[in-house]
């Protein structure tokens, strides 16, 4: 029954007119259709037809239907330079931007073909490629932790298993500034739903460890005020009045980093320490 009425739209052209949907979900419904019909040319239109959107689509269309795709575990339609390309581009787009790249980058990393690709294998490669993986990190840890805040544990599980765990700490460990500071926001927003996380942070803020865990700590304890509110951010004031700010200026600047996901949450709270830290660190 699917298969004939698929049959007499197409030969009818009703799936060319298809402008009354917004571009991202006629682009998915095409691929649920298609996903739904059994193999045979058809299927394989349909195919053609979906991946054409992908390619030539707005960012919208391609976050969207990228996301489906990642879920399904479409690995040949997500190769390639110019989708992983597109997927960068994706992630550094502006957060009100309306695309939904948090969740494309959450189906990147939960399934294990994909998180290969995009992850496991990056993260111990060229810069642009840790980089990269560590901004997968960073967005797939905020869809985690806005749906934990709804009640839904599974993003954040996906956090916990074995490839992501290696993945995140191999690039926590990075020695460059523009991969860990992603990864130490990924671990403050999810600290909120794995309290091993906020305690691990407070932990590398020793003043017995040195700059390098105090940094980091310190990027992970600003990103985290967007989830634990005015705890974290009392936290913070606590920091910039410890030895260890007073020891390591660039604790500061560390801090600073992990501030834009909390700004993203709550401006009003976050500004009074934002111009503390502009005016006390020049």
């Amino acid at each position: 029954m699917l298969l004939a009425s698929v049959q007499m739209a197409l030969a009818d052209r009703l799936l060319d007119d298809v402008d009354f949907l917004a571009p991202e979900a006629a682009s998915v419904a095409l691929y649920e259709l298609a996903a739904a019909l059994p193999p045979c040319e058809l299927k394989r239109e349909l195919g053609r037809r979906t991946l054409n959107r992908l390619r030539q689509g707005d960012a919208r269309t391609f976050v969207g239907l990228a996301a489906q795709l990642a879920l399904s575990g479409s690995k040949r339609a997500l190769a390639g330079a110019s989708i992983r390309a597109r997927v960068a581009l994706a992630l550094d787009l502006p957060l009100g931007s309306g695309t939904r790249a948090d969740a494309l980058a959450l189906a990147l990393i939960s399934r294990r073909e994909h998180s290969r690709e995009w992850l496991t294998g990056p993260s111990t490669g060229s810069l642009p490629s840790r980089r990269l993986a560590a901004k997968l990190l960073e967005r797939a840890a905020r869809e985690a932790a806005r749906r934990a805040q709804r009640g839904d544990d599974a993003g954040v599980r996906i956090f916990q298993s074995r490839s992501v765990g290696r993945a995140l700490d191999a690039l926590w460990a990075d020695r460059e500034s523009l991969v860990w500071r992603h990864v130490a926001s990924a671990k403050g927003l999810l600290s909120a739903a794995v309290p091993e996380l906020a305690t691990a942070i407070e932990h590398d803020l020793d003043p017995k460890l040195g700059v390098t865990e105090w940094r980091r700590a310190a990027a992970a304890l600003g990103a985290s005020i967007a989830v634990r509110g005015e705890p974290a951010l009392q936290k913070c004031h606590e920091l910039l009045a410890s030895p260890v700010a007073a020891k390591d200026p660039g604790v500061l600047g560390a801090l600073l980093l992990g501030l834009p996901r909390a700004i993203e949450s709550d401006p009003a709270l976050v500004e009074p320490i934002l111009e503390h830290l502009v005016h006390r660190g020049g």
